[in-house]
């Protein structure tokens, strides 16, 4: 079951990828195809590598999933894997009826809550609280997704921007009706979570040996074959 959702998983990522023009070598193209691990217990992770120059890299472990996309080349003995630029997130702001708060602020407290992301611990995200007299306030979320303010109870709250913590992103603009402005609590849900996750790499080279891939010494992944799916581990 696992590999099962590991292959979807690159199948969808590399269907996400932005098209590219890439001719590839003649060693490249004997390269190209869908690998595996098969070999460590309670981890999946595969690697997809198109004849258009780009790849999809997945890892699940444990409560862990990673993805990362890009594009590859060989270069001498190895292939190289470079991660693509992340995308810019996506969100939106949740509705009254579909997200039922445990608690609201007191007055004085505008919260913004980052909903949807399960156990994962997210990187922090600058939030800037807008009032509709030109205030603001600017706070970053916590572990658990939590940015908060203080703002006069007379302020009215009628927007956010939402950027990656220490980034020069641009800044994404969401409006709070006011209704969600009233009870002081914003949910927003990311329509892209990879997109705000640290990939676990920005390169990686990879040894050819014998047609299956090796992640070169003193990466994260050392230690580990990449098999062409459908090989058998050598014995």
């Amino acid at each position: 079951m696992r590999r099962l959702i590991l292959s979807c998983a690159l199948f969808g990522l590399s269907c996400l990828l932005p098209a590219t023009a890439a001719t590839l070598t003649p060693a490249e193209n004997k390269l190209v195809g869908q690998y595996a691990v098969t070999t460590q217990r309670e981890l999946a992770t595969g690697l997809q590598l198109g004849k258009d120059g780009r790849f999809a890299w997945s890892l699940a472990y444990g409560n862990m999933d990673q993805y990362v996309a890009g594009t590859w080349q060989v270069k001498g003995r190895q292939v190289v894997l470079t991660a693509a630029a992340p995308e810019p997130l996506k969100m939106r702001l949740a509705q009254l009826e579909e997200v039922t708060p445990e608690w609201l602020p007191k007055a004085g407290r505008w919260v913004v809550l980052i909903h949807g992301v399960g156990r994962v611990e997210l990187p922090p995200l600058e939030i800037v609280f807008l009032a509709a007299s030109g205030a603001s306030a600017t706070a970053a979320t916590n572990r658990r997704g939590e940015a908060v303010v203080q703002m006069p109870p007379e302020q009215a709250w009628t927007g956010v921007k939402v950027r990656r913590g220490g980034s020069a992103d641009p800044w994404l603009t969401l409006p709070v009706p006011k209704p969600v402005a009233e009870r002081r609590l914003a949910v927003l849900g990311i329509a892209n979570l990879q997109a705000l996750l640290p990939p676990l790499f920005t390169t990686l080279a990879l040894d050819i040996e014998d047609g299956n891939l090796a992640p070169a010494g003193g990466s994260q992944l050392s230690g580990m074959v990449y098999r062409r799916s459908g090989a058998q581990p050598a014995r």
